[in-house]
């Protein structure tokens, strides 16, 4: 991530530049980790009892629609 700047009243929250998804991450996306990664995700809203309202669909970097240069982030100041 690029520059961070912390948030004014919430110290432990900063805004950051996101950076593009490395290339390993997209090269090691198979269907097979796909469907691991949704099994433990069912086990832990089950487990938890997640409502469906209460779960959304954001990559950690954010989410964009349609293509952009730069995102802004709001991340705890702990992450790297």
């Amino acid at each position: 991530m690029g520059s961070e700047k912390i948030l004014p009243y919430h110290s432990d929250l900063a805004l950051v530049t996101s950076a593009a998804i490395d290339s390993n991450c997209i090269k090691n996306t198979t269907e097979k980790a796909l469907q691991d990664w949704f099994n433990i995700f069912q086990k832990v809203v089950q487990k938890y009892e997640i409502e469906e309202e209460n779960i959304y669909n954001m990559h950690e970097s954010g989410f964009s629609i349609g293509i952009i240069e730069a995102t802004k982030v709001i991340t705890g100041t702990t992450n790297r």
